[in-house]
């Protein structure tokens, strides 16, 4: 094993053996009370310092699309206005793609092509804006402003593993024994797994929309615990999460749906539900209403989805393929895959050092995938035996939410004829994933094995983020390149 894949092994490492050792102690121990009281913060500490080794491990301009997305934040800046389509990127950006700044780029923008446009520009605003003050920190220096754009990044990421731990916190009573762990759990699979960090500690608008989903889930979970009804000003405050939500990425629209699924549920009065349903719906988009009527004035419609799928054509699909079932179907497992680990390294890679690596990955994850759903159901069972509605409602409300976000992908693939089976769009719903491994991993806790259950739940949350350490090896070696 080399330095590079110890590193990267290092954080689940460390979280598998902090847990069990956290098992065999007696709680009455003052070592484990310390634990009990800070375990969120000594997380966010152990990612913090792997999310600055991701930082700073990758060349800039190496996972998809970061140099277009610091073009829009660098327009921003330079003309006090949203970017166009129809709009280039800066000589300063190709020539940090090149490698070769401060020295003008090999070839103009206007001459490069899809690298020398702003084809991020069809983005909602909201993460660029966002990013301005972290952008003028850096100075005069460009690769100055990436890092600490990257690090800007990560305290999103860091903010989001409190977010989930809290969430799960509020659910505790569902975890008699241990619960610290279990919301330890979610917070360790935001914080530690592969595609998340990556995506956080490089520049990208992917990190901010799942916080404003993340804050929508937290607040759904308080009324769970409390077991209190939402109010008009509870349905205000889901509105402007979720408006910010969509003004950071519209790939979220499967949130107000969701949203109103949980007013209906919880509210259980239908004049009390169109009160706040109205109330949430007006909300979102008097705050999602200005960027709309922007697209509508230049591009003619609400979003400028088509047109950037247009302008990208040529190089995402330039054969002009049809994606239907039968690619969603062929896509599906690298789709689950892709959640744990970043889409910039392809599976066949893996077919020079071990031929058998990539069916040996696709058969562990459909395991993991379809064990888990069983121990889930079995999970909700137990909680409906013992009269917990509110909670087995939250459970078919995260449920919904989770394939919503996944049909979503699906729709975009078939309807829209566009490659977007990638798992990281899943991310906007990663603290309801977080649920999903917390119920499994209490049914193996209590499962009778005493320890044994224990580490095969750990072992549990594990997996996804072993699997994809050969993963982030494999890019590094392809972005040295």
């Amino acid at each position: 094993m080399t330095k590079e894949q110890l590193f990267l092994y290092f954080p689940t490492i460390i979280t598998f053996l902090f847990i069990l050792i956290l098992i065999v102690i007696n709680e009455n121990n003052c070592f484990i009370k310390f634990i009990k009281k800070y375990i969120i913060w000594i997380l966010i500490v152990l990612a913090l310092f792997n999310g600055i080794y991701y930082t700073f491990l990758f060349p800039y301009w190496s996972p998809v699309d970061e140099g277009s997305h610091f073009a829009y934040i660098q327009f921003l800046d330079r003309e006090k206005r949203l970017p166009l389509l129809s709009d280039y990127s800066t000589p300063e950006v190709l020539a940090l793609g090149d490698h070769i700044y401060p020295n003008p780029p090999v070839v103009p923008p206007e001459q490069a092509g899809l690298a020398g446009s702003l084809y991020e520009a069809f983005q909602p605003p909201l993460y660029y804006v966002m990013s301005l003050p972290f952008y003028w920190l850096g100075g005069p220096n460009f690769v100055h402003k990436i890092y600490i754009l990257r690090l800007w990044g990560l305290l999103q990421l860091l903010a989001l593993m409190f977010i989930a731990y809290k969430t799960l916190e509020n659910l505790k009573s569902l975890f008699p024994k241990k619960s610290y762990l279990f919301s330890a759990a979610g917070a360790i699979i935001v914080g530690l797994t592969p595609t998340a960090v990556l995506r956080a500690t490089t520049i990208g608008n992917s990190t901010l929309p799942i916080i404003f989903c993340s804050l929508v889930f937290w607040w759904m979970s308080t009324f769970v615990a409390k077991k209190k009804k939402p109010k008009v000003i509870d349905a205000v405050l889901f509105g402007v999460f979720t408006g910010l939500a969509i003004l950071s990425r519209i790939t979220v629209l499967f949130l107000p749906p969701l949203v109103l699924l949980f007013l209906f549920f919880f509210i259980k009065n239908w004049k009390l539900f169109f009160i706040n349903a109205i109330v949430y719906t007006v909300t979102f988009i008097l705050i999602t209403y200005p960027w709309l009527v922007f697209n509508k004035n230049y591009y003619g419609t609400y979003t400028s989805n088509e047109q950037a799928k247009q302008l990208q054509m040529g190089v995402v699909n330039p054969n002009n393929v049809t994606f239907g079932i039968r690619y969603v179907k062929k896509e599906f497992s690298n789709f689950l895959i892709k959640i744990w680990g970043p889409e910039e390294m392809n599976w066949l890679a893996f077919k020079g050092r071990n031929p058998y690596f990539r069916e040996l990955a696709g058969y562990l994850n459909y395991t993991w995938f379809l064990g888990g759903l069983i121990l889930f159901l079995l999970g909700i069972y137990r909680f409906l035996k013992k009269k917990q509605y509110l909670y087995i409602l939250l459970f078919i409300i995260s449920s919904a939410g989770i394939i919503g976000a996944t049909l979503q992908q699906v729709a975009g693939s078939i309807i829209g004829n566009w490659p977007v089976m990638q798992g990281r769009y899943l991310h906007p719903v990663i603290v309801l994933i977080a649920l999903f491994f917390a119920v499994i991993m209490y049914m193996i806790y209590t499962l009778r094995l005493k320890y044994i259950g224990w580490v095969l739940a750990s072992a549990l949350i594990s997996v996804p983020l072993i699997l994809n350490v050969e993963y982030i090896y494999q890019l590094i070696h392809i972005f040295e390149k």
